[in-house]
């Protein structure tokens, strides 16, 4: 009676010895039946026609027959939802003589927390499928990571510079071994003695916090722009932007540049190129040599210039 569980204890021939007083309260509908020697058929019979139980609503020979051969058989607890909205688990087991024990627990706010959980992993679920699509239009690279460095979302433009498959990221892989996978690629251009150095640095870096941008070539010619962003939460996001083009423009500015250069220097002229809006100069390095500008600031200051011309000249 102490119990915050209700009981009850049949005969082997079905007919009830005993139960207590909670098991009446929480069929209160059935509660003028429960009876010593009332038949377990009688009680799931009543309960039925009086629609007590929700899943003998509309099928109640169906159930009864279910529920009878669930008794005379127990294998393990069951859920039973009411019809008023509360949710029992029963637990029955045989004794050695061929009784029936069972046990009854309301768990209607356990039910509920459990419906409220899958709500929320569904609406989870859905965020997360709305940012991989967010994340998969851009054309940078994104990884996301939680605070032990196991990869949560990795977007189509990381798998691509990486070249890596999309079924790679679905058990939640860590970063080392993201690396492992890229490693045996040949995209690392890290001989094996160095290699595990190379990753436990990489890995210490990106566990002290944010990195600035910095440039990562690959074995394949890709350079990257590689950033390490600290979430609230611990974890981590990095960011590659494949800049591989605009490094080659950049090269062959260059040299156009040192070729430009080389020309005016056979010429024997100095260029210079003043900014109004800036106030600055630009000015070739042969210009420096004949006007005498000794520093190697670029731009440089118009004070560069006209403190060495001739005081009659600088007006």
């Amino acid at each position: 009676e102490t119990s915050s569980q209700g009981f009850f204890f049949f005969f082997a021939y079905d007919r009830m010895v005993l139960c207590n007083s909670r098991y009446r309260e929480l069929y209160p509908d059935l509660s003028h039946i429960i009876e010593p020697g009332v038949s377990f058929e009688h009680i799931i019979r009543t309960a039925a026609e009086r629609g007590v139980v929700a899943d003998a609503v509309e099928r109640s020979e169906e159930w009864v027959a279910q529920r009878l051969a669930q008794h005379r058989n127990p294998s393990g607890s069951l859920l039973q939802p009411q019809s008023d909205g509360r949710w029992i688990q029963i637990s029955e087991r045989k004794t050695q003589d061929g009784g029936t024990v069972g046990v009854f627990t309301e768990v209607t706010e356990l039910k509920r927390r459990e419906e409220e959980l899958a709500k929320a992993n569904e609406a989870k679920d859905t965020a997360l499928q709305l940012l991989q699509a967010a994340l998969d239009s851009i054309a940078h690279g994104v990884l996301f990571m939680d605070a032990d460095l196991r990869i949560r979302l990795a977007n189509r433009a990381y798998r691509e510079i990486w070249d890596m498959p999309e079924e790679f990221f679905r058990d939640h892989p860590s970063l080392r071994q993201d690396m492992e996978y890229t490693r045996r690629q040949g995209l690392y251009q890290v001989r094996d003695a160095d290699w595990q150095e190379y990753i436990a640095c990489r890995l210490k870096e990106i566990r002290e916090g944010n990195i600035p941008p910095q440039e990562l070539r690959l074995a394949n010619n890709k350079v990257l722009q590689y950033e390490c962003v600290a979430l609230p939460d611990g974890g981590r996001m990095l960011t590659y932007f494949d800049i591989t083009k605009l490094k080659r423009f950049e090269e062959e500015l260059a040299q156009s540049v040192e070729r430009y250069d080389l020309a005016m220097r056979g010429s024997n002229e100095g260029l210079w190129d003043w900014d109004q809006r800036t106030d600055r100069l630009l000015v070739s390095p042969r210009f420096k040599e004949l006007s005498g500008i000794a520093t190697d600031a670029d731009p440089i200051e118009p004070a560069h210039w006209l403190a060495n011309l001739h005081p009659e000249d600088v007006e």
